[in-house]
């Protein structure tokens, strides 16, 4: 079970029967409230939320494997089109190239998993 979306029946619960009932809420309701969600969510979570992590990483190591791979294939092959000693001025931009789109993709990936982290 999703963690937000527990989050968000527990609170519309109890949102609601505060307002039945007339009360205000405080700082002790709100710990203890807290401390009553954790345990709900500690048993009604599934193993799928603790591996999803782990399977992002898995994905974000396999991308970045998979991009050294292009990288190296591409930069064979463009040494034996060209000949490395004419075009080296050329090969040192297109490493640069690659090296920002890897400096992309690695930020994209941080702030995916700051994203994730905060649901």
């Amino acid at each position: 079970m999703d963690k937000r979306k527990i989050l968000e029946q527990y609170y519309n619960d109890n949102d609601e029967n505060n307002k039945n009932n007339g009360e205000e809420n405080s700082t002790q309701s709100d710990v203890k409230r807290k401390e009553i969600l954790e345990q709900y969510y500690d048993k009604n979570k599934g193993l799928d939320d603790e591996n999803v992590g782990l399977k992002y990483i898995r994905l974000v190591f396999a991308d970045v494997i998979l991009l050294n791979i292009m990288t190296a294939l591409g930069f064979g092959i463009f040494v034996s089109l060209n000949g490395y000693d004419n075009n080296w001025l050329l090969a040192i931009i297109l490493w640069v190239i690659v090296v920002f789109v890897l400096a992309l993709f690695l930020y994209s990936v941080r702030q995916t998993i700051k994203y994730l982290k905060k649901l």
